[in-house]
């Protein structure tokens, strides 16, 4: 192991050293016996100690991260009697110790190291609904994992600034069965927001009034700096990097799909309902109706903001469309 820890840091086999560890870790074992060897190989504070700047070895140690972070989950879920409360606790703690590594892999520029960590994001806010579901709170550490994870994942729904944005008239690439090639960009952009709304949605759920707080407040500063200083439809990229310039097409396409997803989260959990009862029938629970109501309003104050701020103007085919859809629903 002191050889193989070695190698991580041998710029010709690190990352085979890496896909070492991460066979190692995955290892079928049992869940006290997991723990002690993700323990004696102290593989949480050497993933920390490592310098990843390479693409290639920032995907494998995202991997290796992933990987930790599902077998610590799997023990700390772990309902079977053998482990013990102590080392549900350590599990826990060692997750806790991951969760910055994980955010940083997540962050990253490049999409396929970000994916990597997925399943790891997965497992934890799964286990934070279920500890929710059971009315325990989440630990300060877990609450600040949340606060920092959510706008890293809003952060990561935009497009890339050099994202090749089909001209009109210009086609896909397709395969001979007419279906879009596996490989073409707009279909892997796609499936990744998907994901990423996954786990925004799963916030929600967890942290509705961190939600309210994130995705608001981005899509109500993206129409405001378009109201102040209008939209480019030719430059991907802000003018100003401080929110003070001209509107770049990639926050603008930003600002319009957070609308369409903070309302169809509110039609998910039924959280655009008006006051008003039929006639005879009895009225509605106070802190239910009141609720409902301040939804329904974030929603159109909202919906008025967009509409007011003149993104539609802007002519990049990204915008219109989601612009309309919007306002259709």
């Amino acid at each position: 192991m002191t050889l193989l820890f070695g190698l991580l840091k041998t710029p010709a086999l690190c990352n085979e050293s890496c896909r070492c560890l991460v066979e190692i870790v995955s290892k079928g074992m049992r869940p006290m016996e997991k723990l002690y060897l993700i323990q004696f190989l102290n593989i949480v504070e050497v993933m920390g100690q490592l310098e990843a700047g390479d693409v290639d070895f920032a995907e494998n140690v995202g991997k290796l991260a992933n990987a930790t972070a599902v077998e610590l989950k799997a023990i700390w879920a772990d309902k079977d009697p053998a482990t013990t409360a102590e080392a549900h606790a350590t599990a826990c703690a060692l997750i806790e110790q991951l969760m910055p590594l994980l955010l940083r892999f997540l962050a990253h520029e490049y999409d396929n190291v970000s994916s990597t960590v997925f399943p790891a994001i997965s497992d934890i806010l799964s286990v934070f609904k279920k500890l929710q579901k059971e009315g325990t709170g989440l630990t300060e550490t877990q609450q600040g994992f949340l606060a920092q994870l959510l706008p890293v994942l809003v952060e990561k729904l935009k497009y890339d600034e050099g994202y090749p944005w089909p001209l009109p008239g210009e086609s896909h690439a397709v395969d001979n069965d007419g279906s879009l090639d596996e490989d073409d960009e707009e279909v892997m952009f796609g499936e990744l927001r998907r994901n990423l709304r996954v786990f925004i949605d799963a916030i929600g759920q967890i942290a509705p009034g961190l939600y309210d707080s994130v995705v608001l407040t981005t899509a109500h500063n993206i129409f405001k700096q378009c109201s102040q200083y209008g939209v480019s439809a030719e430059r991907a990229a802000d003018a100003d990097g401080d929110g003070q310039g001209q509107l770049g097409w990639v926050r603008a396409e930003l600002g319009v799909y957070l609308a369409q997803a903070y309302g169809e989260r509110l039609s998910t959990i039924k959280g655009l309902r008006f006051a008003g009862t039929k006639s005879g029938a009895h009225p509605p629970n106070g802190s239910s109706t009141m609720a409902s109501q301040a939804s329904t309003d974030a929603l159109a104050e909202l919906m008025t903001v967009m509409i007011q701020s003149g993104i539609v103007s802007c002519v990049h085919p990204a915008i219109a469309p989601t612009f309309f859809e919007n306002c259709v629903r």
